[in-house]
């Protein structure tokens, strides 16, 4: 054990077992990086203009982007912490985040309706 756990996830109880798909989700959306993705989503939604819409399109495919090229962790602390089980591959926030981004792209707009 590389024992990364208690510094990548305090809260984190080994006896509680590996983290799931959506643990995951929850952590990503408590995190301040999740909680900005809602503040542009919440954006987009009020302002409802084409601008706005692919601003915030953008924004989450750069969290997502983000989220993704952390995994790809070159000092090794992120796959040590999937091995002890505290953290898992980020699909689930990442997969949720694109599918928040197409819909604010496809939803009808103020000028639309």
């Amino acid at each position: 054990m590389a024992e990364v756990c208690d510094k990548v996830r305090p809260g984190w109880d080994p006896a509680s077992g590996p983290v799931s798909q959506i643990d995951e989700l929850v952590h990503f959306a408590l995190s301040p990086l999740g909680l900005l993705a809602a503040l542009f989503f919440i954006g987009a939604l009020i302002l409802r203009r084409t601008w706005g819409d692919i601003g915030g399109t953008i924004a989450l495919i750069g969290i997502a982007a983000l989220i993704f090229a952390g995994w790809f962790d070159p000092t090794g602390i992120t796959q040590a912490a999937t091995r002890e089980g505290c953290v898992t591959l980020p699909a689930l926030p990442i997969l949720s985040l694109l599918t928040v981004a197409l819909t604010l792209l496809w939803w009808p707009r103020k000028s639309d309706l």
